[in-house]
């Protein structure tokens, strides 16, 4: 049987978003880890992966935040067409 969501799942959901936001201005987003991510929410990684499956859906939200959406109501993005060998020079 599948497991309902907590009532403030969204709650914790924008609280990760914050600090997210406030690590990634910080250190980047490459020099900043889930576990230091975990560490300022003062919480485990294992939380945090229930909450967001990757360290890049976390920055979606932060990024669609930032730019004035709400991060309740999501778009999936397509992948990425492979660009390996690809030039962008004409």
């Amino acid at each position: 049987m599948a497991r309902t969501q907590a009532a403030d799942f969204e709650q914790r959901r924008e609280k990760i978003v914050e600090r997210a936001a406030q690590l990634f201005a910080e250190r980047g987003f490459l020099g900043a880890s889930i576990a230091d991510l975990a560490k300022a929410c003062k919480t485990s990684k294992s939380l945090i992966y229930h909450y967001y499956s990757s360290k890049e859906e976390i920055l979606f939200d932060v990024m669609h935040r930032m730019s004035g959406g709400s991060s309740t109501r999501r778009r999936r993005l397509p992948p990425r067409p492979a660009m390996r060998g690809k030039s962008f020079a004409p």
